[in-house]
């Protein structure tokens, strides 16, 4: 019996997770937000056509990013002509909670009083997770640590719930993997990067799962590009900040960040401008801790 009811809540945990990274059926209506994003599992082959890009902003893959006010018709067309809609109506996003400036002005306090020198593997932030003397990458622990340091309500992964709200709210853990499945559980993965959000780094042909940092900072470009900055922690054992152009409309997910043009590089004593790894990671999501 306890192993039966150990399976039902295991697939119970598996449905709520895949439902929240991805919907498998495509729904006649949708209300959301500004800042959200839908998408669907298992990825639909055809194309995809928004009415409106100024509210909703489709992707190739099936990703709908919600940018605007208003409403939109999402079409589907699959590859033997056959139409599917979706008619989206977008509220205003919420304003970003004083907490959440609060975890980053601290995540910048730690980057200054570093001073770009290296950690050991075992440090505050390993200790915050574990409470005990240990070693392992702290990238995550890192960023959840700056944020339980203000009060952002947390929980680990496997006590993770739908969150229904944009209240702000992270997660307990240090495992990048862990992180994604926490936020994931919470229907709170998006594809449009706002400060205060935890992104999510994969490695090409590899893993989506390989880093994360603290997004500080965000500039919309427009036509779904923006200018992310971001504080990072277990860079080279160091605390670092980037700089960088992310295409949230990237046709090739695996390569949708790049360096700012040569001219824009104005600050190289605060800002790492090359893409991690010399190119070879990807933004798999963001981890959205308000919306």
């Amino acid at each position: 019996m306890k192993r039966l009811l150990a399976l039902c809540l295991a697939l119970c945990l598996f449905t709520t997770a895949a439902l929240a990274a991805g919907k498998a059926a495509l729904p006649k209506e949708l209300n959301t937000n500004v800042g959200r994003s839908y998408v669907f599992a298992p990825a639909k082959r055809g194309t995809w056509l928004s009415s409106d890009p100024a509210v909703a902003m489709v992707t190739g893959h099936g990703i709908i990013n919600f940018v605007g006010v208003g409403q939109a018709v999402i079409t589907h067309t699959d590859t033997k002509g056959k139409e599917s809609t979706l008619t989206v109506t977008v509220a205003p996003g919420g304003e970003m909670p004083a907490v959440i400036q609060q975890g980053i002005d601290f995540a910048l306090n730690e980057w200054r009083e570093a001073a770009g020198q290296p950690f050991p593997r075992s440090n505050k932030y390993t200790f915050w997770l574990r409470k005990a003397k240990s070693t392992f990458g702290w990238c995550g622990a890192f960023a959840n640590y700056c944020l339980d340091e203000v009060g952002i309500p947390m929980e680990r992964r496997n006590a993770s719930t739908l969150q229904e709200d944009g209240r702000p709210y992270a997660a307990y853990e240090a495992g990048v993997p862990k992180i994604w499945e926490t936020f994931t559980k919470m229907d709170r993965i998006a594809y449009i990067p706002q400060p205060g959000y935890e992104v999510i780094y994969g490695r090409r042909g590899s893993t989506p799962y390989v880093h994360l940092g603290l997004v500080t900072a965000v500039t919309d470009l427009g036509e779904g590009k923006y200018l992310v900055e971001t504080v990072e922690g277990n860079m080279d054992n160091r605390i670092l900040r980037y700089s960088y152009i992310y295409d949230a409309m990237a046709e090739n997910k695996e390569r949708n960040y790049f360096a700012l043009p040569a001219e824009q590089q104005t600050q190289p004593d605060v800002f790492k401008y090359e893409p991690h790894n010399k190119g070879a990671w990807y933004i798999t999501c963001f981890g959205q801790t308000w919306y």
